[in-house]
């Protein structure tokens, strides 16, 4: 769709706060993780997805395009291999 102007893209979002992710077993588990490895120490809400979108609609993003977008705060780009609880 290039041709015409029209780009396509896909978010991957972090964990995100929603009533959806309470309702999945095992969903402190994701909840607790997520809030370690996140550098904010807060999950992902549907706003910084939206707010991504809107932005990704900007004429200056028109390069974009085929891409995966991380919006997620940084919560995958922390290394907690090290990290051992007790």
């Amino acid at each position: 769709l290039a041709p015409l102007g029209v780009t396509a893209n896909a978010i991957r979002a972090g964990v995100t706060d929603t009533a959806a992710l309470r309702k999945i077993p095992g969903s402190d588990v994701l909840i607790n993780n997520a809030l370690m490895r996140n550098p904010h120490h807060h999950l992902t809400t549907p706003q910084h997805i939206g707010s991504m979108v809107a932005q990704m609609t900007h004429p200056a993003f028109d390069w974009l395009n085929g891409d995966v977008i991380a919006a997620d705060g940084g919560e995958n780009a922390v290394d907690l291999t090290w990290y051992k609880p007790e």
